[in-house]
């Protein structure tokens, strides 16, 4: 059994007991989500897609690891990869150098609600 879920802009293929890395979401280590806006559902009786079919079907998961700002906190950080933003206006002397890293939350799948 499997199910594609819609979370984070993304759409990710999960089954019972996988690991997954989703944008951050509000929560601590051992909170239970739910995640409700499925795609497509493969059972015992088949696969079904489409809002209508899906309706009242579920996906939970529990917030395994959780990325804050705190850096000294964790040994390796939960974090994506730096993205540099750089604005530049030619023959005004003028330079401005932006970065981020996105954070993230380590989830794992308990239960395909079908």
């Amino acid at each position: 059994m499997f199910a594609v879920v819609h979370t984070g802009g993304n759409q990710e293929r999960v089954e019972i007991g996988d690991y997954l890395r989703i944008p951050h979401r509000v929560g601590k280590v051992g909170d239970e989500l739910t995640f409700d806006k499925l795609l497509l559902l493969k059972d015992d009786s088949g696969i079904r897609s489409g809002a209508d079919k899906l309706a009242g079907t579920s996906v939970k998961a529990i917030i395994v690891r959780q990325d804050n700002k705190d850096l000294d906190v964790r040994e390796t950080p939960l974090m994506g990869k730096k993205i540099l933003i750089i604005k530049r206006k030619r023959r005004k002397k003028y330079r401005r150098k932006i970065g981020f890293r996105a954070l993230f939350t380590q989830v794992r799948i308990t239960e395909i609600n079908a």
